[in-house]
């Protein structure tokens, strides 16, 4: 596992201990393999958050001291839980500063057990000899064989790469823009070999930031965002942010619109944001998506997600009135309409008024219910603005279909749902569905396999007996904001 985005040394990948197993006052054997990746070398902790009383204390289980590109054994073969303790917590940091790390082979024994290296003196993740920047299959040289040895490791296909070679553009982070660095350095002709012979590069590469009609790695980021998917979403109640109740002039409309802004925490001007539009449900407006925010707030206090601004919109736009009056099929047009609103109206009054970062490689959008629907017409119509799209629940009426309220004329026909543009392909599509929805029945799973049908790549999450309601809606947010904004743009 890769453990990056850091922001104190305690910060680290951790699981709960199951109390019934890891008794109080019980011994057992702990182990663990970390490699330091970004700096020259840190000292590991493999440590336990335990309650006491109703305290919260820290234990160190094992430590050593880390070097970079070489594993590192944390082991402590018989290691004691504190008579009375529960709320058991597992996790891995470093004694001080907030660099990337890695870590593998993570075990539990019986007290008294060695737990040997025998599967790391195989692993084909252990570097090799080879401290070549960019020689990614660890064979002292640096060609078109590491581009193919790296998109085997992106998309999951292959752990078989020397990983503290693949850190192309120095940044502390292994994504499709150590691949873009790595073809940039091939194609300009500093791929070498480790023959003292040759010149080494001294400084590694600068990411290149993706330009608005390219996104070549787009499959390979979507294959890796499906192998990080969970449905244990642990339970967020604070909300660290600041809302901020903003006033702009919907030209769709024609007229001034209403929509909630959220900065993270510590939101500095001097700093850019990435930013998601989140959307409602039908006859609901901006401030029934408040919910999501916790959730927000605590995967980025983790680290787990990037800081980011979050505006919450009013969909409903109309000329005539100002909010919706019924289920009918003119009135869902009325949130079709936002597809232009959020363009020309709401998305440049946000970028001229928050510090944000623009481009489609910084924007996402995401909705439940109407907010859903409203979400995959408006990603998969602009690609060119959205680069991440997810839909919680998603109502029918993107194509033409019949519920139980509508018969729905539909934005676009059947064959026409998909994104068009090669060029333009989102990083993350995805939806979330659960099989007990009174509401919306199984349109979610029909946009799916849909998408299946049209070639268009994405991410289903089908929650077993889920509703239309947070059973569905938390999954779906957990999964999408925790994996957005991970190009390293």
């Amino acid at each position: 596992m890769s453990v990056t985005g850091r922001t104190d040394s305690w910060n680290g990948a951790c699981m709960d201990l199951d109390t019934t197993t890891f008794k109080s006052g019980e011994s057992f054997s702990f182990s663990t393999y970390m490699m330091q990746y970004s700096v020259a070398s840190d000292d590991f902790k493999l440590s336990l958050e335990y309650t006491l009383n109703g305290t919260a204390n820290y234990a160190t289980i094992a430590e050593a001291k880390g070097e970079k590109g070489k594993w590192v054994q944390l082991a402590n073969p018989s290691f004691t839980i504190p008579e009375g303790a529960s709320g058991l917590i597992l996790y891995v940091e470093t004694d001080s500063g907030t660099n990337s790390f890695y870590f593998d082979d993570a075990a539990v024994a019986k007290n008294g057990t060695k737990i040997a290296n025998d599967s790391q003196s195989s692993d084909p993740v252990t570097p090799s000899g080879s401290t070549l920047t960019g020689d990614v299959d660890g064979n002292d040289t640096v060609n078109a064989n590491d581009v193919s040895a790296l998109s085997a490791f992106l998309v999951k296909k292959s752990s078989n790469i020397v990983l503290a070679n693949t850190d192309v553009n120095g940044d502390g982070k292994i994504n499709v823009f150590d691949m873009v660095a790595l073809k940039k350095n091939i194609k300009n002709g500093s791929g070498s070999t480790n023959d003292p012979g040759q010149t080494q590069p001294t400084e590694p590469a600068q990411p290149t930031q993706p330009s608005s009609g390219t996104n070549t790695d787009s499959k390979a980021y979507m294959e890796n965002v499906r192998s990080r998917i969970s449905l244990n979403v642990p339970n967020f109640s604070s909300n660290d942010g600041t809302l901020h109740n903003i006033t702009y002039f919907s030209k769709s409309a024609n007229k001034n619109k209403e929509a909630i802004v959220w900065t993270p925490q510590g939101y500095n001007e001097n700093e850019k944001y990435p930013v998601v539009y989140v959307n409602h449900g039908i006859q609901q407006g901006a401030i029934n998506m408040v919910g999501v925010l916790p959730l927000v707030s605590g995967l980025i206090q983790s680290g787990d997600a990037e800081k980011m601004i979050v505006v919450l919109t009013n969909m409903y736009t109309s000329r005539d009135t100002d909010s919706c009056s019924g289920i009918t099929p003119e009135e869902a047009k009325r949130y079709d309409v936002f597809l232009d609103d959020i363009a020309t109206g709401l998305m440049p009054y946000v970028e001229s008024h928050f510090s944000v970062k623009t481009g489609r490689e910084n924007t996402g959008i995401t909705g439940f219910s109407m907010g859903g629907r409203e979400s995959l017409y408006i990603g998969i119509s602009r690609p060119d603005l959205f680069g991440f799209i997810g839909a919680a629940c998603p109502a029918p009426g993107v194509v033409p279909a019949k519920d139980n309220f509508m018969t729905h004329e539909g934005c676009m026909s059947e064959s026409e749902f998909k994104v068009k543009d090669a060029s333009k392909q989102p990083y993350l599509i995805m939806i979330a569905g659960g099989t007990n929805d009174g509401m919306v029945g199984t349109f979610p799973k029909q946009y799916h396999e849909l998408f299946e049908k049209n070639g268009q790549d994405h991410i289903w999450i089908e929650i077993q007996g889920g509703g239309h309601d947070e059973s569905v809606i938390n999954p779906l947010m957990y999964n999408f904001f925790r994996n957005i904004f991970k190009t390293g743009a």
